[in-house]
């Protein structure tokens, strides 16, 4: 039975035991008819009714019995038996507290047809009778109709205002229909009218509760010792973690630092028992235990501890306890936080099931789907929950569908489908420049165009409108470490950190940051075999290493380089190294870096670089080299050595085109000038989420100044080609993934006198980022091409690996 009915039973019997007592007595003489009434009266209602069924059976006509054995049977809680009993009798002109009797059972039976029938008899018996008034508007509530039960009570009320049972009933009949502040005045009400009526008390006590003020109803029921049961009192205290639950909910959105858990540590202070049973072994816990446990995973979760919310979920699962389907959605909020996306999704999806138009629920799968690499799932599921949701709300745009909107152009963006990203981003900020979450959106599509300095201007302009947000300080982390603004970085990681740790966009930043600290390793080898009369020999192979420091005084770094190559002719097998230690300068937009060198030559060198990008399309490079380590081993065999110098430009549309150009010479000991130029035209023309293609186009050429040199060294030349590339993402699982990479070279290569021939190249690689700090690449293939007028094949096997540690 629920609480309500339990209450509402508990009323009537008050109303009719006052009613019995004063208005009718149970037996007309003191026989043994009195004897047992009185046996009910002292609570032995099953002796009683033993006693009066005896009697019964001597006096089979006696309606006073009859009559005596209905009300003590509704005492007993045996309405059914009271009904049938009832059913058998003539009940015209039976007292009106018969009647509340038989109603009384049929409300508790559920009867409410009869039971009205049965008080409308009773207030045409005794018009004024207040117990049939109250029984009557009881059963009219029952029946849904609470306005009109509060019309009648109120009806009575004007002619009785001070009356403390027409009061209590009418809070009553307000506590049902929902009216807690209207309950609350009118128990007050009663209590002024009877200070110490026990049914008013509570209801004060219920109504402070149920008005989100349970702590101040669990002292009141302390100042009143006895009120309220064991069981009622410790759901007052579940309804009090209840609501610091939803308070530690708001003060970890507004506060900072540890200051945010406090509500949040109160609340789980009262379930620490629970838990404590739970892990010893206990499977007997009250229903108030168990909403304790539930609403502790809400708590857990709400502290930041996903570990501890998703093993007590675990718990409670192998202990048989149900998980009420408001805290299965913390739940999945832990298990994605600790990247299990898989389990989320499907939480997420029972949650749904039963609260199908929660729009947080589904803006929460939504991003469980893109965690799983669900990419077109989670598209269609974004794409329908913005379509169903209203982009209006009280004359306003509706923050579901702002968010929603916003969600969509995430998902292009996971998609790789970034020109619909930055389209929808765009518009949704142009429209909306005020919104941080919009703002924040269009700044990651910004990020992964390729432009930081812009996505990083709007991620400032994001925190200029949400200050407190340590996500949007920490967003900035990456753009500012891609333009080398490290004091800038490291100043908003730090200011974030202080804010919020363990927000998921500040552990990643400090993932960026952390993993920049580190050493660097880049590695790159080749080995080939050819056939005819190719500059690299039949057989070659060439490796070359740079291992840097760890940052020093933020923009230093030393490293040591090496390079070692190979290559099998037909006379002679030559064997080139070199080896240098520099140091690099990294500022904002600007790479300087330089080395001192050593090696095969017999003669020392310096090497300089230098790398500037003004904006996010432009960026400029130069290089030289007193001794180069490109020079050919044909010349590097025949004793000949090169210095080198070279210049380039890069013009970045976005991610999908850009363009380049570069000049280079090289000054042969041989007194042979090599002038080369290039430019190329990149396009990626289609971006899925797993699967891309794109074409390099490429156009070259160099002179030489001196003929009849002992390695290849045309008079000029000239190169065209188009490579054409399709990428398939095979696996990711967020920062690891591995794809497979496959290219088609088509070209055309002219040489001063010997013609032009055609170019053919075919290469298959596996690309592997096993996570921020370890890239590695590696394939084979295999290229015709002619030399000197004769057509040659080359067969290769590259390796690139990009390590931090």
């Amino acid at each position: 039975m629920s609480r309500q009915a339990l209450r509402m039973r508990a009323t009537v019997l008050a109303f009719s035991l006052c009613a019995a007592f004063a208005s009718a007595p149970l037996a007309s003489q003191p026989d043994r008819h009195s004897a047992a009434v009185a046996q009910a009266r002292d609570g032995d209602h099953a002796g009683a009714l033993a006693a009066l069924e005896s009697l019964a059976a001597q006096r089979p006509g006696d309606r006073a019995i009859a009559f005596d054995r209905i009300l003590i049977l509704g005492w007993a809680g045996r309405d059914a038996e009271a009904l049938a009993l009832a059913s058998g009798l003539d009940i015209a002109g039976a007292p009106a507290w018969v009647l509340e009797a038989i109603g009384r059972s049929a409300r508790d039976q559920k009867r409410f047809d009869l039971a009205r029938s049965a008080y409308q008899r009773a207030l045409r018996a005794e018009p004024g009778r207040i117990e049939s008034r109250i029984g009557l508007a009881f059963t009219m509530s029952d029946q849904g109709d609470h306005a009109g039960a509060a019309r009648r009570l109120d009806e009575a009320l004007a002619a009785m205002p001070g009356d403390a049972r027409l009061l209590e009933a009418r809070a009553l009949v307000a506590e049902y229909g929902g009216d807690w502040l209207g309950a609350l005045a009118l128990h007050q009400r009663a209590l002024k009218a009877e200070p110490q009526r026990r049914e008013s008390l509570r209801g004060v006590i219920r109504a402070a509760g149920r008005l989100g003020a349970p702590q101040l109803a669990v002292d009141l029921a302390a100042r009143h010792p006895g009120l309220l049961t064991e069981a009622e009192t410790a759901a007052l205290r579940a309804d009090a973690t209840a609501l610091q639950i939803r308070w530690a909910r708001v003060e970890e959105r507004i506060e900072s630092g540890e200051a945010r858990f406090e509500w949040a540590d109160r609340a789980l202070a009262a379930s620490d028992s629970a838990v404590r049973r739970l892990a010893e072994g206990a499977r007997d816990f009250s229903p108030t235990d168990r909403r304790l446990l539930a609403d502790r995973l809400e708590a857990l979760q709400v502290r930041r501890r996903p570990a501890d919310t998703v093993a007590l979920h675990r718990d409670m699962t192998s202990a048989g306890l149900p998980v009420p389907g408001y805290a299965r959605p913390s739940v999945a909020d832990a298990l994605l936080e600790l990247r299990q996306p898989e389990a989320a999704a499907a939480l997420y999806r029972e949650a749904l099931a039963e609260q199908p138009g929660d729009f947080d629920l589904s803006l929460a799968l939504f991003f469980a789907l893109i965690e799983s690499e669900r990419i077109d799932e989670a598209t269609e599921h974004i794409d329908a929950l913005a379509e169903r949701t209203p982009r209006w709300q009280a004359g306003r745009a509706s923050h579901d569908a702002v968010t929603a909107r916003n969600a969509q152009a995430l998902a292009r963006l996971y998609g790789d489908r970034l020109a619909e990203a930055e389209r929808r981003s765009g518009a949704l900020r142009d429209a909306l420049p005020y919104n941080a979450q919009v703002r924040e959106a269009h700044a990651a599509v910004l990020l992964a165009r390729g432009w930081p300095r812009l996505a990083d201007e709007e991620f400032r302009r994001a925190g200029a409108v949400d200050p407190a947000s340590a996500g949007l300080r920490a967003q900035r982390v990456g753009p500012l470490l891609d333009v080398h603004d490290w004091g800038r970085a490291r100043a908003e990681l730090h200011a974030a950190q202080a804010m919020r740790p363990d927000d998921h966009r500040v552990r990643r930043a400090a993932d960026l940051w952390a993993v920049h600290e580190l050493r660097e390793l880049d590695l790159s080898a080749e080995w080939g075999t050819s056939s005819g009369g190719t500059p690299t020999g039949s057989d070659d192979w060439r490796i070359e290493a740079r291992l840097y420091t760890r940052p020093l005084a933020s923009n230093w770094r030393l490293f040591g380089q090496a390079t070692r190559a190979r290559a099998d002719f037909d006379t002679r097998v030559a064997r080139w190294h070199r080896e240098g230690i520099g140091a690099e300068y990294r500022a904002r937009d600007l790479l300087l870096s330089a080395a001192l060198t050593d090696g095969s030559s017999g003669k020392a060198g310096v090497e300089a670089a230098a790398a500037w990008q003004p904006d996010d399309h432009w960026s400029l490079t130069a290089q030289s080299a007193s001794v180069s380590s490109n020079v050919p081993l044909q010349a590097w065999n025949a004793g000949v050595r090169a210095g080198e110098i070279g210049l380039g430009a890069r013009y970045a549309v976005n991610e999908s085109r850009s363009f380049g150009a570069g000049l280079s010479r090289m000054d042969f000991g041989d007194g042979n000038d090599r002038d080369q130029w290039w430019v190329s035209w990149f396009e990626r023309w289609v971006s899925e989420p797993r699967w891309r293609v794109e074409t390099t186009a490429s156009l070259g050429g160099s002179a030489n100044s001196l003929a009849g040199a002992p390695y290849f060294n045309p008079g000029s030349d000239l190169t065209a080609s188009v490579e054409l590339a399709g990428e398939w993402l095979n696996w990711r699982r967020y920062e690891r993934q591995f794809s497979q990479r496959a290219a088609l070279t088509l070209g055309q290569y002219a040489q001063e006198g010997f013609g032009s021939g055609s170019i053919l190249g075919v290469s298959y690689e596996h690309v592997w980022e096993l996570d921020r700090r370890l890239h590695l690449r590696y394939g084979v293939g295999r290229s015709l091409r002619p030399y000197d007028g004769e057509r040659t094949g080359r067969t290769v096997a590259r390796v690139t690996l990009e390590g931090r540690f």
